[in-house]
């Protein structure tokens, strides 16, 4: 009977440990930029660029709009041309009103709130008063 010599064991468990971490992190990484870049095209494919935001604009444009429009249902270029105007004349209007309503708005969500804060608990009302707070800023533009 022969006898063999033990073979040398390959150094797999300091091996596998770091190919095993360097895994974890490399998936968590690959998924942080894959969600990360499909949340975008998504929003941007929805919405389009927020608000003007490429291009430096201020407040809401009609453009998205057009951009749905033409996407959903398929208009020609001459449709679009003839739609266009229908739809800025319509984006106006509706700014306008916006414009002229929103104090109302405001006055009666603020009323709205002033009425539910003597039915809630002091740690309610201070979590309500956030939450209120947090929604005038992001309709006011604010931070």
């Amino acid at each position: 009977m022969e006898t063999s010599s033990p073979q040398p064991r390959p150094p797999t468990v300091a091996v596998s440990r770091w190919v095993y971490r360097f895994g974890i992190v490399l998936v968590f990484v690959l998924g942080l930029a894959i969600g990360s870049a499909g949340t975008w095209w998504a929003v941007t494919w929805q919405f389009g660029p927020p608000f003007g935001a490429w291009r430096g604009e201020r407040g809401p444009r009609f453009e998205p709009v057009m951009e749905r429009l033409t996407r959903r249902l398929g208009l020609s270029d001459r449709q679009r041309q003839e739609i266009e105007p229908i739809v800025r004349d319509v984006h106006l209007r509706m700014m306008e009103l916006r414009r002229r309503l929103q104090p109302e708005v405001w006055q009666t969500l603020d009323d709205g709130m002033q009425r539910i804060r003597p039915h809630l608990t002091e740690a309610q009302r201070e979590r309500a008063d956030r939450q209120f707070e947090r929604m005038h800023n992001r309709f006011r533009g604010g931070p």
